[in-house]
This record gives structure tokens, sequence and C-alpha cells, in this order.
């Protein structure tokens, strides 16, 4: 699991060091004000080390901005999770699948436009699927 960690990590400061803007067709995603922290919880016996990173998101179609949210991701073993925060249901979670490197959405799997922005890339599936 550590190795795991470790290669999302270092995934994770590439894509801070490197633009936090990615596009596919008509959208766009922009991350900022990125926050992380980690901890610890015990569950049944045993005890997992979490690392949390937060943030804004904005999504644009055809140059228009047109929704604004927060995000959290949070990786457990070989999934990454990217939750992206809505007033209606609370939230939509794109599963990222390390193993596979496919994410997967309301059942759908998806290829990630860049493997080394997970999350941007979560966030450019999420727009495609919810915004029409």
């Amino acid at each position: 699991m550590k190795k795991y960690l470790i290669t999302f990590l270092l995934a994770f400061v590439a894509f801070t060091a490197s633009a936090q803007v990615l596009s596919s067709g008509d959208y766009t995603a922009t991350v900022s004000d990125l926050e992380t922290r980690s901890y610890t919880t015990d569950f049944s016996g045993k005890t997992y080390d979490f690392i949390e990173y937060k943030g804004n998101c904005s999504l644009t179609k055809k140059g228009c901005q047109t929704v604004y949210r927060k995000f959290s991701v949070l990786q457990n073993g070989l999934i990454i999770s990217v939750n992206i925060e809505e007033e209606i249901r609370g939230g939509t979670s794109i599963m990222y699948n390390i193993e596979t490197e496919k994410f997967s959405l309301a059942g759908e799997d998806y290829k990630p436009k860049n493997i080394k922005n997970i999350i941007l890339s979560a966030i450019l599936i999420y727009a495609k699927w919810s915004i029409k």
C-alpha cells in the first residue's frame, strides 16, 4: 500500500508543480486553494493512514464558466476517490483504480485525459457527465 501512496504523492507533487488547468473538447477544469491534511484512523483493529486533499474547482464549457465547486481527494489502497460537492446530491464521487488506470462513475469506466493529473482528469469526467 505504501508503494501506491508514494506513487500518488509523487503524481500529486507533479500535479501541483505543473499547470492546474486541463482541457478536453469543450470543457476546461481549473483547481485552486489546495489544502492537505494527514490523519490516522482505527477500524476493526487495523490502523489506516490517509492523506486528504481539498480545494476548489471551476468548470467551463466553451469558454463560459458553468460551475464552481469544492472537491476532496482521498486514497485508500489502490483506489483514489475524488468527490465533487453538489447541493442536491451532497456530492459525486469518481473512483480511480491505480491498477487498471481507469475511472468509474455511475457504472461507467473512463480513461483519464492525463494520467499525471488524476484530479483534473476526474473533474473533466465529472464536467462531461454532469454538464449538458
